[in-house]
């Protein structure tokens, strides 16, 4: 006698079988509808050179033959190279030259002859023990004098013979030259010999604007 199959088993088959349509079924709906190829890539390779897609919509360009395409090369931008700057030299002032004293020309007393210059020069040889203060006391010099001509202590070499600056004696006959130190005054000298302001004045020519200034050479008695 044949056994009849369970009827569960044949319930399952029943079910599978169902399910496996189904899935045949939607992978045929998701086939047929995708389509093989991109629509807006076959409307564009089938397109004519001078017609393109805007959208959906086909535009016709108008080229005109006799104008070629403006090609925008970019601008090289120069390469700068930047050189070192020199540092700028630094200006140094020249000394500025002493400034000489004003020419000594004054009216003599007397005889009324200007003394265009009351300053003359002797030679001189340097001894053992000089110094310049022993040269000012010696002759009628100063320090200054010398200096502004040049004579320093540096000169004073034993059997250097100097030219040494010293007051004239025959421009203030029958007075002696006398060499303005720094910090005299007319009055303050007509005291120390013993005369007038007005005196010493007259004798040297010296007005109402005048100065004295150092290393000058006036007479005194």
């Amino acid at each position: 006698m044949r056994q009849r199959p369970d009827f569960a088993i044949v319930v399952l088959m029943i079910v599978v079988a169902i399910i496996l349509a189904i899935g045949v079924f939607v992978i045929g709906l998701v086939i047929w509808d995708r389509p093989d190829t991109p629509a807006s890539i076959t409307q564009t390779e089938s397109l004519p050179a001078n017609v393109v897609m805007v959208g959906n919509e086909p535009v016709t360009l108008q080229v005109d033959p006799n104008q070629r395409p403006i090609t925008v090369q970019p601008t090289a931008v120069p390469q700068v190279i930047e050189q070192p700057t020199a540092a700028p030299e630094t200006a140094v002032a020249a000394p500025e030259a002493a400034a000489a004293p004003p020419a000594d020309v004054t009216t003599l007393g007397g005889g009324g002859q200007p003394a265009t210059n009351r300053i003359i020069f002797i030679n001189y040889q340097v001894q053992p023990g000089d110094t310049l203060f022993r040269l000012q006391s010696n002759f009628v010099t100063t320090i200054a004098l010398m200096a502004r001509f040049g004579i320093s202590a540096s000169d004073l070499v034993v059997g250097n013979v100097l030219s040494l600056p010293v007051g004239d004696p025959n421009a203030c006959t029958p007075w002696r030259p006398y060499v303005v130190l720094r910090g005299d005054t007319a009055f303050g000298l007509s005291q120390s010999y013993g005369i007038s302001l007005q005196e010493l004045q007259a004798r040297n020519g010296l007005d109402a604007n005048y100065s004295l200034y150092e290393t000058q050479v006036i007479c005194v008695p």
